[in-house]
């Protein structure tokens, strides 16, 4: 671990029986039990902290010993002290294998059920935002959360749900801990041995996702992210199982705002709105020269209109491409108001009267319908004397649908 100031570190064990004593001998841990570690001049409150809704609590306990043992795929916040220097630590015993179950903590309301948990295996893993990719849920948002504490004593949040976000590919490294937030008062989750990456979290990119909208907010080295998704299985407003909720930075914070008044890091929406306006929300703001970047307008399937407006300032631009905007905020409270900015998604039109054709075949009872002049995101369905003969398509699949 980089030398970055005397922070928090949030932190999984990848193998077995790991005891406090263990990572004593890389450093220090604190507290009240025997065998803690005792620091000349320094304050002796517990340093090793796991999280058990709603407070976190010091490991090992009031009465424990260093010979208390970690558990597996918990995550736990340990209190670096080494400021300058790298601190390295190590652990040997049998790696973890296999299906691993997480013990979890119900929630039903967005202000409940979060844990902290960690990535249990000795290699890095990909968090896919739910089933599938070597996980299986119930209960459990697509969003989970990583926070990133600095040397000057700021700290940002990061955010990934399988698709969309900045903890590059949803990777997770070895020894990392992260948050999940349930959404039931019996949440499930399980990894598997498939959900382990060969890519490095550190190191990984990729190509932009589709029907994404990336928002950046950035004063001189701060910045902060929200994103917008597109997809037909969400709604405009709060979709507990789908939507991230915004995380609070130490400094400011942008989130999007759903209809229904909620401030979201990831917001997954409908694909279902001829169009929509999305508010921003640019919090804890001080004043100051700020810059938004706006980027993904290329990845939008539908080819949405997008308009940017900047209420304030009176500013409408339509976007084609990446957009800077630079803005103030002042004493003035409307310059830094809920909904200053918006972003309006227009749909193009539908055409209803695209033509059809048919591919000759030799084979009479297979014969292929092509429509011509279809259009990006626009589902299809076709009939034959009334009666469907294919369910819905579209023309992302960009592939022949035989009617029988």
């Amino acid at each position: 671990m980089e030398g970055e100031g005397q922070i928090y570190r949030y932190i999984s064990m990848p193998v077995k029986g790991v005891k406090v004593s263990d990572l004593q001998a890389f450093f220090p841990v604190t507290g009240n039990f025997t065998g803690a570690d005792v620091i000349p001049g320094v304050a002796s409150g517990p340093s090793l902290l796991y999280y058990n809704e709603p407070s976190y609590q010091q490991f090992p306990p009031v009465g424990g010993t260093n010979q208390d043992t970690l558990k597996m795929a918990r995550g736990y916040s340990a209190y670096i002290r080494e400021g300058t220097a790298p601190t390295n630590w190590q652990v040997k015993g049998a790696p973890n294998q296999g299906n691993i179950t997480y013990a979890l903590t119900g929630g039903t309301t967005p202000s409940t059920g979060y844990n902290l948990v960690g990535n249990p295996y000795p290699a890095p893993i990909t968090w896919t935002g739910g089933n599938g990719g070597g996980w299986t849920s119930t209960g459990v948002s697509a969003g989970i959360s990583i926070r990133e504490n600095h040397s000057d004593g700021t700290y940002q949040w990061k955010t990934w749900d399988g698709v969309a976000g900045n903890i590059p590919g949803g990777r997770i490294t070895v020894g990392q801990a992260y948050w999940v937030r349930t959404t039931t008062t019996t949440p499930t989750m399980t990894i598997a041995e498939t959900a382990k990456s060969t890519t490095d979290g550190a190191f990984y990119r990729e190509s932009d996702p589709e029907n994404v909208i990336a928002v950046k907010m950035v004063k001189g080295t701060q910045e902060d992210d929200a994103y917008i998704r597109f997809t037909r299985e969400a709604t405009q407003a709060f979709d507990t199982d789908l939507d991230a909720l915004k995380m609070s930075n130490s400094y400011f914070n942008l989130s999007t705002l759903t209809t229904d008044g909620k401030a979201l890091a990831i917001n997954v929406t409908t694909t279902g709105q001829c169009d929509q306006t999305i508010s921003l929300r640019t919090a804890n703001t001080q004043a100051g020269s700020y810059q938004l970047v706006l980027s993904g307008v290329q990845s939008l399937i539908s080819k949405d209109q997008v308009i940017f407006t900047d209420s304030y300032t009176n500013t409408t631009v339509t976007l084609v491409d990446e957009y800077t905007h630079n803005f103030s905020v002042t004493a003035d409270a409307a310059s830094k108001a809920d909904g200053r900015f918006k972003l309006k998604f227009i749909k193009p039109g539908v055409t209803l009267n695209n033509t059809l054709s048919t591919d000759a075949s030799c084979n009479s009872n297979n014969p292929v319908v092509l429509v011509n002049q279809s259009q990006p995101g626009v589902d299809y369905t076709a009939f034959i004397n009334g009666v469907c003969c294919i369910d819905t398509f579209r023309w992302k699949w960009r592939q022949p649908r035989n009617c029988y």
